[in-house]
């Protein structure tokens, strides 16, 4: 397992990736590829529900638009 303030860094690299998509678009791929790389990392931990959060988030934003 991860130490906190890793585990805090890739969690803001992935919010950051997510945030920045809203100006450059592509970005979210890439955030999504990172939380899937992640997820498996962090499994039963708080970061890890945030990365599977993401990922639905991104799918069901995809769907929508």
């Amino acid at each position: 397992m991860a130490d906190t303030d890793q585990q805090t860094t890739n969690g803001h690299i992935a919010y950051g990736l997510y945030a920045a998509s809203l100006i450059i678009g592509f970005t979210a791929i890439a955030g999504v590829i990172f939380c899937y790389i992640k997820r498996t990392d962090y499994s039963g931990d708080l970061w890890g529900s945030h990365m599977t959060w993401l990922i639905r988030t991104f799918w069901i934003s995809l769907i929508i638009f």
